[in-house]
């Protein structure tokens, strides 16, 4: 009978912590990548890769549309972001995956791009 209670009281006080938890924070991983939700970042982060497609093997493209952002938290924050971009004149689309790099504030030097595109590479 003790084990019952036991058991009992052990669901109920797991099931309350999870209760008071928020979708988001129940699913954070430590290192792991979540869902950018900041509209200011996600339209900052698709501005940035559009003036950095130039640089690229995609310089005849620019951003149609960002279509998700994920991020990863690690000594900065890594984003990860799809987007379709187009080529420039053309219906020619393909859908991108960039990863682009923000350091910690106070590793960015004055007057410098708070971003760094990492690399970019084509979904299939």
């Amino acid at each position: 009978m003790k084990k019952i209670i036991l058991v009992a009281l052990f669901l109920i006080v797991g099931l309350l912590f999870l209760a008071n938890q928020s979708p988001s924070e129940a699913r954070v991983v430590p290192g792991g990548k979540s869902l950018e939700r900041n509209k200011q970042t996600i339209k900052a982060l698709g501005e940035f890769l559009n003036s950095k497609l130039s640089t690229t093997d995609y310089a005849s493209y620019s951003v149609e549309k960002v279509i998700a952002v994920e991020r990863q938290v690690v000594a900065g924050v890594n984003y990860f972001v799809r987007a379709k971009i187009q080529a420039h004149g053309s219906q020619h689309a393909k859908i991108i995956e960039a990863k682009i790099f923000e350091p910690l504030p106070y590793m960015i030097k004055q007057g410098a791009e708070p971003y760094k595109l990492v690399s970019v590479s084509e979904r299939r």
